[in-house]
């Protein structure tokens, strides 16, 4: 005959109780932890990005020669789902201009986190090899990002007019869009006029100043200017619209001691625009929107 299995001792009631609230704040947690779940694959749905959005250009460049190179440099920026976590790897995606057969070399990326996307800021030199840029220019209007095309706006490359009677000394540039850029001069020369290529300053709101010696580029003519003397050229841009990247060139028309007349490009607005670049996330979704993207 065998032994009855002794009783079981009730648990205390305070026990009881304590077991009791644990299983209670076990499926609390696990209860907000499938809601905070489900919310962000909701809020995740409802902003994806299925492909990449790239922000538009209107902008002017110039072709450059250098060692055997014939290229010319722009920023390509684009906005892309972001990683969590921040562990945002560098893109690899080949740059290439197809409307010119250019393939486009990245020297710099700048990741730029907002909410739920990452807006990339790309430096790209674009290697034009023998394409031949017209004295009106080439305009590009395509960009392949991987295997995707993209409209890129409007990017006009200008023919090289690089002319050594200037050599850059120095320069420097603030957070406000306000930069100064110093050249010694080496030849006596007279500048005779000032183009700008380029909408900077066409939008309500903008606002654009280049100074040349301290005379507004407008109004540049007759400055004389002597071997060893220093050509100050200070600008002041203020943009109203991040979504859009603006770049220029300013052409300075100069004649020199032999009566020849000569031209010299500079870049106007190519610096860091990414250091600008400051939106919300329901600004940047405003743009995604209106893009089609969302």
């Amino acid at each position: 005959m065998t032994n009855p299995l002794p009783a079981q001792k009730e648990l205390p009631d305070k026990k009881k109780v304590w077991r009791r609230r644990n299983q209670v704040l076990f499926y609390v947690c696990f209860f907000l932890l499938v809601c905070g779940a489900v919310f962000q694959a909701v809020r995740q749905k409802q902003g994806h990005l299925d492909r990449l959005a790239v922000l538009p250009q209107e902008s002017f460049t110039q072709e450059k020669r250098e060692e055997g190179r014939t290229y010319f440099r722009t920023w390509i920026a684009y906005v892309d789902n972001r990683i969590p976590g921040n562990q945002q790897k560098e893109p690899s995606y080949p740059v290439h201009f197809p409307e010119i057969g250019a393939y486009g070399k990245v020297s710099f990326a700048n990741p730029i986190y907002i909410g739920s996307y990452v807006c990339w800021w790309l430096d790209v030199e674009g290697e034009l090899g023998d394409t031949a840029v017209p004295k009106e220019g080439l305009t590009l209007t395509k960009v392949m990002l991987g295997e995707e095309t993209y409209d890129l706006g409007s990017l006009t490359i200008l023919p090289d007019q690089w002319d050594p009677i200037f050599e850059w000394q120095s320069g420097s540039s603030a957070s406000n869009g306000r930069s100064l850029d110093q050249y010694n001069v080496l030849q006596d020369c007279t500048l005779k006029d000032a183009v700008l290529y380029g909408t900077h300053g066409s939008r309500q709101g903008e606002a654009l100043s280049i100074l040349i010696n301290g005379v507004s580029y407008e109004e540049v003519s007759e400055i004389h200017l002597e071997e060893g003397d220093t050509l100050n050229m200070e600008t002041q841009l203020t943009i109203t619209d991040p979504f859009s990247i603006h770049e220029g060139v300013l052409e300075l028309v100069f004649e020199d001691s032999q009566g020849k007349q000569r031209q010299r490009t500079f870049p106007i607005g190519d610096t860091d625009f990414y250091n600008d670049f400051e939106v919300s996330e329901k600004e940047l979704k405003g743009f995604l929107k209106g893009k089609g993207a969302l």
